[in-house]
């Protein structure tokens, strides 16, 4: 896990953020999730990786949950945060 956005921090549960159901969409497998807009080049890598990318609309829920605005965040199969980023980066994605 690496990595750090808003006040959530690689290896901390993923908040659930009303009404996103931002939980709901896990699955049990690996995803990456953003609030606010996705950089096209990192959903690209995203979909090239075979990475499912839910996109949220920025809200006051997301803030309150710690989120910040346009960070990414790739979740682990068990809700977990594997990569937090204050930016959508598609070369730290790859790497990740």
């Amino acid at each position: 896990a690496e990595g750090s956005a808003g006040r959530i921090q690689a290896g901390d549960r993923m908040p659930l953020v009303p009404p996103a159901d931002n939980f709901g969409r896990l699955n049990y497998a690996w995803r990456a999730q953003v609030f606010g807009e996705a950089d096209p080049a990192f959903a690209a890598e995203a979909a090239s990786l075979g990475l499912p990318l839910d996109v949220f609309p920025w809200s006051m829920a997301a803030y309150r949950a710690g989120l910040r605005q346009g960070a990414a965040y790739v979740l682990r199969p068990d809700g977990h945060v594997g990569l937090a980023s204050p930016r959508q980066e598609a070369t730290r994605l790859r790497a990740y």
